[in-house]
């Protein structure tokens, strides 16, 4: 399964040799961390392009496209549209 991100870099099996850009490095660490925070669940770097397809529902409900976009509203502490609909530890 291969996932496409607003930047249009490949991720998963079928991903071939394409590498992700400095801040969607940035992003899927950010949400590794955020998860491991909430669940103490480890995602490894391999399967990165899960947060896509998993927050796609999320994203969609938000109006975003991207989830670089999902990452930047997470990351403004401010702003609780998504916060609500994140489950609780």
């Amino acid at each position: 399964m291969t996932t496409r991100l607003g930047s249009g870099v490949a991720y998963g099996k079928s991903a071939g040799k394409k590498r992700a850009s400095a801040q969607e490095k940035a992003d899927f660490g950010y949400l590794r961390r955020l998860v491991y925070a909430h669940t103490h669940n480890v995602i490894e770097t391999s399967r990165d392009y899960l947060f896509e397809t998993r927050l796609a529902g999320l994203m969609r409900s938000l109006g975003l496209t991207h989830l670089e976009e999902l990452v930047q509203l997470m990351q403004l502490k401010r702003d609780s549209r998504w916060s609500g609909k994140l489950p609780r530890r």
